[in-house]
């Protein structure tokens, strides 16, 4: 969803590691994505982000699950990556409630689900390398 024109793709990161990080269950709970931003602004030190790219980040973790759209389009494309990553739950991603062309894309949404059901964390996602983990 980063690759698109118009969206900053280190807001849609931070959004994929902060939107869901304060949950207290995969079903409904209610204001998890505000718990998920005052995280990100806890955690703003550790995060290259400006002024813009923060109030992006926490309009998208709050919003998340209660705006179906948002005319911002790094906002869409996290609103998208969440909902292409519903086959973790056991949904199949709508597109109706899905914002941007490309992720309504059949072909993505296939793609997307198909990756959503593979539990398996990325290695080093925070580009860090095992010295580095033995500094914190």
């Amino acid at each position: 969803m980063s690759e698109q024109v118009d969206v900053d793709g280190n807001v849609v990161q931070l959004f994929s590691i902060f939107h869901d990080s304060r949950r207290k269950n995969e079903h409904w709970d209610k204001n998890h994505g505000k718990r998920g931003a005052d995280l990100a602004i806890q955690l703003r030190d550790y995060c290259s982000l400006n002024e813009e790219q923060l109030d992006l980040l926490i309009t998208a973790c709050t919003l998340h699950t209660s705006t179906i759209n948002h005319e911002n389009k790094t906002i869409q494309a996290c609103f998208d990556s969440d909902r292409l990553d519903l086959g973790r739950v056991g949904k199949y991603p709508n597109p109706d409630l899905l914002c941007t062309q490309m992720a309504k894309d059949p072909q993505v949404i296939k793609w997307a689900y198909q990756r959503s059901l593979v539990h398996e964390l990325p290695k080093d996602p925070f580009g860090l390398d095992s010295v580095a983990y033995k500094q914190c």
